[in-house]
């Protein structure tokens, strides 16, 4: 923006004319204080965006904080369910809650002679909102789920920020569950030589 300004220093008859001319925002801008106006212009549109995306961080901080645990009982009945009907042969699986934000897996083989089994915890982070699933034996491994907001909704995203499916086809738990427990279980399987 430019703006000339012209004004005299002195009593009227001794003094010095000057001109000064200044560049905001590369736009010119004629009559007086509309450059001012501009900038009060700019200032609240800013202050306006600022507001709305305070008011969407907390909109999606209540839906975490009031869905995370919702979800996370979904999370927690696929895992139990799916648990206790698992079919596969020679594997025993027993699940054990550990309050009301974990579980513990435990994993035996029923083979004979018996061998070590397997531990696997499953938590639930409320404020970070993620549920961490890892392996209490020597492998160390884990794998995490994240709970965001997505258009109002929660989703569950991996640890490569990708969105787990929730439609028609994948409910969003069930899909939750499976990404918690099957590198567990396809390991514990490879032990048996399965």
């Amino acid at each position: 923006m430019q703006k000339h300004l012209v004004g005299l220093f002195g009593n009227g008859r001794l003094g010095v004319e000057f001109s000064l001319s200044f560049r905001l925002g590369g736009e010119i801008v004629a009559g007086d204080g509309e450059w001012l106006r501009k900038l009060e212009d700019l200032q609240e549109k800013s202050l306006t965006e600022k507001s709305q995306g305070d008011e969407i961080s907390a909109s999606h901080s209540k839906i975490l904080r009031d869905g995370s645990p919702k979800l996370w009982e979904r999370v927690k009945s696929k895992i139990e369910h799916t648990i206790e009907s698992s079919k596969l042969r020679g594997v025993r699986f027993l699940v054990k809650p550990l309050g009301a934000d974990s579980l513990r897996v435990l994993v035996s083989f029923t083979s004979l002679p018996p061998r070590q089994g397997e531990t696997l915890d499953i938590q639930f982070l409320a404020d970070p909102y993620r549920v961490e699933a890892s392996d209490v034996g020597e492998k160390h491994s884990s794998v995490s789920l994240f709970f965001t907001v997505s258009n109002g909704r929660i989703e569950i995203r991996d640890s490569a920020d990708i969105p787990l499916p929730d439609d028609e086809e994948h409910d969003l738990a069930e899909v939750g569950c499976q990404r918690l427990l099957e590198p567990f279980v396809r390991a514990y399987l490879q032990l048996r030589g399965d």
